[in-house]
């Protein structure tokens, strides 16, 4: 932009270092003025503070990961021709009880996800973050006891099936290291019970899907699971 090209969208991930784009933008307003070309937020996580922000900042759209090539087709015809009346934010669920939870109580407790999908990643990352959770992230299982051994946590959420070690062999690799207190629940999508009684046998506590993340994590974390 200080070289002087002209751009006819900007669409800014919002976890970018060293600042992340909601502070890119506002950055690119003081330098630039209200003659900033539309701009579009893209980020894996649908969260009603995370809109507000993104609207406070004067972003002209959210779009969410992972996309779809029809919206975000969708979206640039809109804004690149201007058109009055869209919706431009996508509609966001209020905060769970269990969000509340996590925010009232344990607010600043430290986690370690373990997960080697880069969105699925972003996406645990970032709910557990906006829950007020201090996040750290492995993307392998022997990164994860790496990190256990170098940091005390308050609780893991693992991933079963990783490269390089998997969550199985990483779990009981840790249960060796650091013993039975550290809470450790396996994220995965199979939900069949010979699955779950493999993970209670490496010596994680709970199973479950991501999509349940919060709930798990206030029940252990307050020592209720």
């Amino acid at each position: 932009m200080a070289a002087g090209r002209t751009y006819d969208v900007l669409l800014i991930d919002w976890r970018i270092e060293p600042m992340d784009g909601i502070e890119t933008l506002t950055r690119l307003r003081k330098h630039v003025g209200e003659g900033i070309r539309p701009s579009i937020l893209v980020t894996a996580f649908d969260q009603e503070a995370l809109v507000r922000r993104a609207r406070d900042a004067k972003f002209d759209a959210v779009i969410l990961k992972s996309i779809e090539a029809s919206a975000l087709l969708d979206r640039l015809m809109v804004l690149l021709h201007k058109e009055p009346s869209y919706p431009d934010f996508a509609p966001v669920s209020q905060a769970s009880k269990a969000e509340v939870l996590l925010q009232e109580r344990h607010a600043g407790q430290r986690i370690l996800l373990a997960e080697d999908n880069p969105v699925n990643r972003e996406r645990a990352f970032d709910l557990l973050q906006m829950a007020g959770l201090m996040v750290e992230a492995a993307e392998d299982g022997g990164q994860a006891i790496e990190m256990v051994q170098a940091q005390a946590y308050d609780l893991i959420l693992m991933d079963v099936q990783m490269p390089v070690m998997d969550g199985m062999v990483a779990t009981r690799v840790i249960r060796r290291s650091v013993g039975e207190k550290l809470p450790i629940i396996a994220m995965t999508a199979n939900a069949f019970l010979d699955d779950r009684q493999a993970c209670l046998d490496a010596g994680m506590n709970d199973h479950m899907e991501p999509q349940s993340a919060l709930r798990h994590v206030a029940a252990l974390v307050a020592g209720e699971g």
